[in-house]
């Protein structure tokens, strides 16, 4: 088939693409040889204003320079048999692409690192445009040449492009596996969304698996609601500070190693990193109620100078039901990587491992983890209790990371300041 535009003349090579908006085609220019790509849209029903604000929001980033700020080339648009077809630079593949290739295997953090940090420059230049992206996903993050620039990427789909100034409470944006707080609850929205959707990217990316999955709206909110609840994110802070604290233990030159009264005093044991901030939720109060072994009749402030002082009974405490024993499911995943790891080095054990749930060389099945875990359990859990069995393969990236995703994760509208909060994480 050839597309005609007043122009040029289009061979089309192979269709890559199709969505609800259309086709997308890999095309051949007849008279200059190049290589492009045509989004060939529907022109039916709100594809009519959704490509008007498209080719606006186009001719806006026309002006960048397209390998400065990683948004893709547009060439220009024609009408063929009634459809807009928008012309576009070439490229290689989706992220979305690769990752099936992969089978879902993770990126390495290295490989994650010039991803987040290409799209968030992108995005820095669509602020600058007063322009929000509203659908920033893996299926819209284009590999360049992956074979050449490794991980070069360019931002491409602008369907849902909008000036930020114009857009209403009640919008519909973004995929919904992406979709941030403040638009289901109808907010004001700012450009401050595509922030949300890049930290669920760079989440699928090191997880090999969608953050919040979910068919409907309900799925992915009751997602929201456990995951982002105070309780596991005070699991979560606690967690990161346990790192922390291995770290300090395990350094290799005895002088720089934590004392025992820096021990005493780091914020995993004074709990200072939770009560701030999470002092409502069950998580903390259990935490202060199961420290109270620590307080020494009569001497409630003192520290023991031998074993003698505390006696500890055997007896189990009295739980109540914010002071429950943990029962994470990640928790309980961790153990079972750590357990099976422990056979596989050859340690005796009565342990029987649990049969794997996805096959990596099953090509039906994506790769996911080798547990399958819960909805509540995201398996970065699971990467930071390995950490004990490969302590130095875990380093400062990797704690900057999921730190990233911890805030990329909680701030919403409310707090006009994350994009500055995430701009800070990456200078690291």
């Amino acid at each position: 088939d050839v597309l005609h535009s007043t122009a040029s003349e289009y061979l089309v090579q192979s269709f890559v693409g199709q969505g609800t908006f259309g086709l997308v085609a890999k095309c051949r220019n007849i008279a200059t040889d190049a290589n492009v790509a045509i989004k060939i849209i529907k022109n039916k029903g709100k594809l009519i204003n959704q490509t008007a604000a498209e080719i606006s929001a186009l001719r806006k980033l026309r002006r960048l320079d397209p390998d400065k700020s990683n948004i893709v080339l547009w060439y220009g648009h024609f009408i063929e048999k009634g459809n807009n077809c928008l012309v576009f630079e070439q490229l290689d593949k989706s992220l979305q692409n690769l990752m099936v290739e992969r089978k879902w295997k993770p990126l390495y953090i290295k490989e994650i690192r010039p991803i987040v940090q290409q799209v968030a420059n992108a995005l820095s230049y669509l602020k600058a445009l007063q322009l929000l992206h509203g659908d920033i996903k893996l299926h819209n993050i284009m590999l360049v040449n992956h074979e050449v620039e490794p991980f070069r990427i360019k931002l491409i789909d602008f369907g849902l492009t909008y000036n930020a100034s114009a857009t209403l409470p009640g919008h519909i944006f973004q995929t919904l596996p992406y979709r941030c707080p403040e638009v289901f609850l109808g907010l004001p929205l700012t450009a401050a969304i595509d922030m949300w959707s890049l930290g669920c990217v760079a989440a699928v990316l090191f997880l090999g698996a969608l953050l919040f999955e979910g068919k409907h709206d309900y799925d992915i909110v009751n997602h929201l609601i456990h995951q982002l609840s105070a309780d596991y994110l005070a699991e979560m802070s606690d967690l990161l500070m346990f790192v922390d604290m291995l770290k300090r233990m395990f350094q290799f030159d005895g002088a720089q190693r934590i004392t025992s009264r820096q021990l005493l005093e780091h914020q995993f044991i004074t709990t200072s990193h939770i009560k701030p901030f999470y002092h409502l939720s069950c998580y903390s109060q259990s935490c202060h109620e199961i420290m109270k072994v620590f307080e020494i009749p009569g001497s409630r402030d003192a520290v023991p100078q031998s074993s003698q002082q505390v006696n500890i009974s055997s007896a189990q405490p009295k739980h109540n039901v914010c002071s429950s024993p943990p029962t994470h499911p990640a928790v309980m995943a961790g153990q079972v990587q750590l357990q099976a790891a422990k056979e596989n080095s050859g340690t005796t054990s009565n342990y029987k491992r649990k049969p794997e749930l996805d096959d990596p060389k099953d090509p039906k099945k994506p790769w996911k983890q080798k547990l399958k875990l819960s909805a509540r359990s995201p398996a970065r859990y699971t990467h930071l209790l390995i950490f004990l069995r490969r302590f130095s393969e875990f380093t400062n990236c990797q704690l900057y990371f999921i730190d990233y995703l911890h805030v990329a994760s909680i701030q919403t509208q409310t707090n006009p300041d994350r994009p500055t909060d995430l701009q800070q994480r990456h200078k690291h």
